[in-house]
Order: structure tokens, then sequence, then C-alpha cells
């Protein structure tokens, strides 16, 4: 699929990203899943309930995740405009959603929310959240090709 040059969504944004604090509910999972597993990177990660993004900086991109962000742009506009068009046939006015791309964790308005879910959709606050490592994942565990997408 040929994307470069092509119409991005103005409804994509990158996460707030950075501080992170424990509550208390956050140190007893980490307690428990440094427990099981005897992992401390893994007990804080699931600790911070999801590493509730609470800076106000937007996470700065690699040149690659930069590529990654334009495709997915690319992509969410293709499906605006695909269901644009369906609805209006069917006299519906079609709500477009936003794109939040994260990196680790992420408060969204379904909960805490991390890499690991993959990339997935909150009704509550009409957004899809996507942390880019999603792509790689593709590759790595799916053998997906690694072209011009």
């Amino acid at each position: 699929m040929k994307w470069q040059g092509r119409r991005k969504s103005s409804n994509v944004s990158r996460s707030k990203g950075g501080g992170v604090a424990l509550g208390g509910g956050g140190l007893i999972i980490a307690l428990i899943v440094f427990l099981i597993t005897g992992s401390p990177r893994d007990a804080i990660r699931s600790g911070l309930g999801g590493g509730a993004q609470n800076s106000q900086q937007e996470y700065q991109l690699s040149d690659r995740e930069q590529t990654l962000y334009d495709y997915s742009s690319v992509v969410l506009a293709d499906t605006e405009d695909a269901w644009h068009e369906i609805l209006e046939k069917e006299g519906i006015k079609y709500r477009e959603p936003k794109m939040e791309i994260f990196k680790g964790q992420v408060k969204s308005g379904c909960g805490i929310a991390n890499s690991g879910m993959g990339p997935f959709y909150c009704s509550r606050d009409e957004t899809i959240y996507m942390d880019l490592s999603f792509y790689d994942s593709l590759i790595r565990d799916f053998g997906a090709d690694e072209g011009d997408f």
C-alpha cells in the first residue's frame, strides 16, 4: 500500500509522557507481581497502573517512530473517509475517533493500558490507543513484512 504523500488525519496525537507515581493499589499490585515473577522491572511496570502519564510533555519520536506515526495517521484518515462515505449513504453522521499514540503505558477513558494489550478502542472517550511498538510485534511475532506497509 502506497501511503506516503496521502492525507493524514488531524485526529492523531501523542500521549503526554514521563512522570509516574505509585499509589497504594499500585504498590500492592507491584508487590504481587514481584513475588510471582521475581522481576523488579515487571513489578514496577504493573504497579504503576499503566505508568499513568502525568507529565505535560509529549514524548519525542525517533525517526522510525515518526514514520510509523505518519503511517498510522494516513490509515486513520482512510478509515475516516471510508466511514463518512458509507454512513452518509445511510443518512448517518460519522463521528471521527481520536487516536492517541503512547509509549509503554497510558491512562485511557477505559482505564490503564499498556503496550502488551495491542491497539484498542475505548468507547468512553472515543479514542483509539496505540503504542507504536505494536508494529515491531507484528514483524517479530507474526512475520509481517517490513516493506512499504
